[in-house]
């Protein structure tokens, strides 16, 4: 538990330090590259159960990322058609790390690409993180996600997404909201009810579908930044950057499409 309150302060440290204005160089910054892969760093988990059940990853199993320069790097890698890479992905054994990757080998789970007014919102070519990584624990409930630098109109997103329906909880798959997926897999979590500063709000996206999601502002002294997720077809979109970016106006553009070769 100690390592992944670790790993979320990381990630908050991250989203905190990086400026309220950070915006691309011009000229070729935002960029498609060609597919790569990198394995990353390696802690250690542990194949424990919770009171409800539910494997818990926080001990002694590995814990790993994974870096892809394009979404085609990280889809070949999920999917198994680059063997390489699958063999080195496939080889930790966590119980919610083996039925993620399994969705994904059975194409039950997707790889997302975000577009914005019908074209891919653009990858961050960023010197200091990885363009894409692939988590095999550490957000909510210790489940994989995968983690993905943008750049919007010059300003940077961060996209995270996760796959709770892997859990194959009747519970989880009913839920109607981020908070109600929050109330059973981290009911300690900071919510409306327990944190004035967040709030819920029903967004249209651009295919019209509404969705109700969990908004946590934190305000500096130049800007105001956000996190936005919401849960959608057994699926986490989380969303960080300035709130000058993450509107309703960019969700009622966004569409989060499967990734096809």
């Amino acid at each position: 538990m100690k390592k992944f309150i670790s790993l979320f302060m990381t990630v908050f440290i991250i989203f905190a330090f990086s400026s309220c204005s950070d915006k691309a160089t011009e000229n070729g910054t935002d960029t498609q590259i060609t597919s790569g892969e990198i394995p990353s760093f390696e802690i250690t988990f542990s194949n424990e159960t919770d009171e409800s059940g539910f494997p818990v990853n926080d001990g002694d199993e590995p814990y790993r990322s994974y870096q892809f320069d394009s979404y085609k790097g990280l889809y070949n890698a999920l999917i198994g058609a680059n063997d390489e890479i699958s063999k080195t992905i496939f080889s930790p054994s966590v119980d919610i790390y083996e039925a993620t990757l399994l969705s994904f080998e059975e194409e039950r789970s997707k790889v997302y690409v975000p577009m914005s007014n019908g074209s891919p919102i653009a990858l961050k070519n960023n010197k200091e993180f990885p363009i894409i990584t692939f988590y095999s624990s550490g957000f909510i409930y210790n489940l994989p996600y995968i983690w993905s630098h943008h750049n919007v109109y010059g300003y940077d997103i961060d996209i995270r997404v996760a796959y709770p329906s892997v859990l194959n909880n009747e519970k989880v798959n009913n839920v109607k909201s981020y908070v109600e997926l929050l109330g059973i897999l981290a009911p300690t979590a900071p919510t409306p009810s327990t944190n004035s500063n967040m709030y819920e709000k029903e967004l249209t996206l651009a295919d019209g579908e509404k969705v109700t999601a969990l908004i946590n502002p934190y305000r500096y002294p130049e800007c105001l930044k956000v996190y936005i997720s919401y849960y959608q077809n057994g699926v986490v979109f989380s969303f960080s950057g300035d709130a000058r970016i993450l509107n309703d106006e960019f969700f009622k553009s966004l569409y989060m499409v499967e990734y096809l070769e």
